[in-house]
């Protein structure tokens, strides 16, 4: 993920890089991370999830808050 200001970037990949989709933009508002979150969920089922989020600033902190990943 790259976040900025306004908006942030996402792709997403399984274990072994293959790309599940992506890349996408989206708006950096709680319900925006949400459908995102909720879109990452149902393409990778019960696999783990690693988020990689690229260090900006403190944009990125709404990305890796407690409960916007599923445990």
């Amino acid at each position: 993920v790259d976040g900025g200001k306004n908006t942030a970037a996402l792709l997403v990949t399984d274990a072994v890089r293959y790309r599940l989709f992506g890349p996408m933009e989206f708006a950096m508002t709680a319900s925006a991370v949400a459908a995102v979150v909720e879109r990452v969920c149902a393409v990778l089922s019960d696999a783990a999830v690693r988020v990689g989020v690229e260090a900006a600033g403190h944009y990125h902190r709404q990305l890796l808050g407690r409960g916007v990943w599923r445990a």
